[in-house]
């Protein structure tokens, strides 16, 4: 795994994690149009048993969504606080406070630039030669 697929990882799973949310309100929006049935004027005609109702598997379906995204949530705080470690860990600051704004704040790298006070192509430069000095740690490289 590149450093840059390595930083990226922050990215990519709050991507998931947004696609889970909007999956969760979807789901919980339909559950929320789910009105109650009168069963005092139903009348059984034969001994079948009562089938699930449709409700029950969309309320599970809520259920599965919510937990998925609270797993989801978990892992990339604690992929967030490994990436952070790494960069903590460069021994020039100024790497660390580029890719920490573009790989954790996900800023574009003309406003890294602006923000710190350097010209775009010097930003450019010191992005690569950053990359260059991230140790990918061997458990994240082996996925």
């Amino acid at each position: 795994m590149t450093p840059k697929e390595y930083l990226k990882q922050i990215e990519h799973l709050e991507n998931e994690a947004a696609h889970l949310c909007f999956e969760l309100e979807a789901a919980q929006s339909t559950v929320s149009r789910i009105r109650a049935i009168r069963y005092d004027n139903i009348k059984v005609q034969n001994g079948t048993p009562p089938r699930e109702a449709a409700f029950e598997s969309q309320i599970d379906r809520v259920i599965e969504l919510r937990d998925a995204l609270v797993s989801k949530i978990a892992e990339t705080d604690l992929k967030r606080h490994e990436i952070i470690s790494v960069l903590n860990a460069l021994p020039n600051v100024n790497h660390s406070r580029l890719l920490f704004k573009i790989y954790v704040e996900h800023k574009p790298l003309v406003q890294c630039a602006d923000e710190m006070n350097y010209s775009y192509d010097y930003t450019v430069e010191l992005h690569r030669k950053a990359l260059g000095a991230v140790k990918v740690p061997m458990v994240s490289a082996a996925r």
